[in-house]
């Protein structure tokens, strides 16, 4: 008896362990998915306005979309760069590990650009 408690146990803590690693999301995959996204929906605000959202709060939610957070993998705001010319930039500062290592993440687009 003692020993299928010890297994019934062991089977759990092995089973959350696999489920944990498998749901897990590296942080710098996450920011460049929603980067990706969000560019995504600066064209189509650009697109059905016009012009550039003053800000990404601005921005309408897509369609079938699951995420439409402005968080990087984090949990901090990506920062927003419209210029005047159409170029836009989305960086992110992640902080990675124990250690302050900074990785910059920059995704930068120019609205004339014809591919999405």
């Amino acid at each position: 008896m003692k020993a299928l408690a010890i297994f019934g146990i062991s089977l759990l803590v092995v089973l959350g362990l696999v489920y944990y690693a498998v749901d897990k999301v590296p942080p710098d995959a996450l920011t460049r998915t929603r980067m990706i996204v969000t560019e995504q929906r600066i064209r189509a605000y650009v697109e059905k306005y016009g012009r550039l959202p003053q800000k990404l709060s601005d921005l309408p939610k897509l369609e079938r979309s699951r995420d439409d957070s402005f968080l990087d993998g984090r949990g901090k705001e990506i920062i927003y760069v419209a210029n005047t010319n159409g170029t836009v930039a989305l960086i992110s500062h992640c902080q990675f590990g124990t250690i302050n290592k900074t990785n910059i993440i920059k995704r930068t687009f120019r609205l004339d650009d014809t591919a999405r």
